[in-house]
């Protein structure tokens, strides 16, 4: 089963807007389950509880706002989106989502997991192609 890290703190709106589109997720699809990174009092109420099985919540405090250069989440290592690509370099999930800073969430990716062999630029968003 693909296990997928969510930023959950890095959206303009909380948590809640991020939890809510995971849940929609969960509910159309029964091969992933998540990791949801950030501030456990503000996610767990968020989480209806026959969800819980699926959801795994991992408490981490500091968040990455728009305001803070992308150069700064390098530094920060118990920020929600470093905790998340690290989880990802480790094994223990196999995709980052963030709603967050994109650059940090770049920067992060490329610096800390790597890129694709003969992929020269990450790209944001890309069409995939599908049958």
């Amino acid at each position: 089963m693909v296990k997928i890290a969510i930023d959950a703190m890095g959206g303009d709106f909380g948590p809640a807007p991020i939890i809510d589109g995971l849940l929609s997720a969960l509910r159309k699809n029964r091969y992933f389950t998540a990791i949801a990174i950030g501030k456990k009092e503000e996610i767990e109420p968020l989480i209806p509880s026959n969800y819980l099985s699926r959801i795994e919540i991992l408490d981490t405090r500091d968040v990455i706002s728009m305001r803070d250069s992308a150069t700064d989440a390098l530094k920060r290592k118990e920020s929600t989106i470093y905790v998340a690509i690290e989880l990802v370099k480790n094994g223990k999930a196999q995709a980052v989502v963030s709603a967050g800073h994109s650059g940090a969430s770049m920067s992060l990716a490329t610096l800390r997991i790597g890129r694709i062999k003969g992929v020269t630029r990450p790209a944001i968003a890309t069409i995939m192609p599908t049958s």
